[in-house]
């Protein structure tokens, strides 16, 4: 019903300084699509920590081992002054900023997998994120959406917010950052969580389909397994 973007995630963006995310599928497309809260979260100095599944786009890919590799060589390559470089990066060359917050530590990237898989199709597909900002104030939302532009924009989503400033809310709350810092520290039962650098090392990244086509078909035989 809600226009996510501008209804939800960018103005929560644009007043946050941490971000903790378990985003399923991502791609870098989603700092061009919400470029405004993006450039703004990380000018307020906001870093953001996040849990991606083992389906990674080509280009995003390459550009994070890159950055892992010769973050310096990144840095030297785009300097972002001001807000107004940020935003202008997002939109514009989002991959490169991918880049460039991984090489200045403003986003951390790990990497989850199923630990005992029973077929192919098994995939880290949890939805979660956690968002704070200067004054302790938190949401955590959790639901369909993934980390890219289709999830924020394009996509039928569905998901609940929780705001710890409404009675009630904590234990919601609690409970998703205890979830996200499991995850994190690699202590879930289920889900083996490792830098990317070492997911590299292991071989087990896979590359993205081509186009959407091939992509929402992979994605429709996980929605139908986990129906099933």
């Amino acid at each position: 019903k809600d226009k996510l973007l501008e209804s939800f995630y960018i103005p929560v963006l644009e007043n946050a300084i941490e971000y903790k995310r378990i985003a399923g599928y991502f791609s870098s497309n989603t700092f061009a699509v919400a470029a405004k809260g993006f450039s703004k979260f990380f000018n307020n100095g906001g870093h953001m920590k996040m849990i991606v599944n083992v389906v990674l786009r080509p280009k995003d890919y390459e550009e994070i081992k890159k950055s892992l590799k010769n973050p310096e060589e990144i840095i030297e390559k785009i300097m972002l002054k001001d807000i107004a470089d940020i935003e202008n990066a997002c939109i514009k060359d989002h991959v490169g900023l991918l880049g460039f917050m991984l090489a200045t530590k403003k986003l951390e990237i790990k990497v989850g997998y199923i630990k005992d898989p029973k077929t192919t199709m098994d995939i880290l597909h949890q939805k979660v994120g956690i968002i704070k900002d200067e004054e302790g104030n938190k949401i955590s939302f959790s639901g369909s959406n993934n980390e890219t532009k289709n999830g924020w924009l394009l996509n039928s989503e569905k998901f609940k917010v929780f705001c710890s400033w409404n009675p009630g809310t904590e234990e919601y709350i609690s409970q998703d950052i205890e979830d996200f810092d499991e995850m994190w520290n690699n202590n879930s039962k289920k889900t083996e969580v490792i830098p990317f650098s070492k997911a590299v090392e292991k071989k087990i990244i896979t590359i993205a389909p081509k186009n959407k086509k091939e992509l929402k078909l992979v994605e429709e035989r996980i929605s139908e397994k986990e129906k099933s």
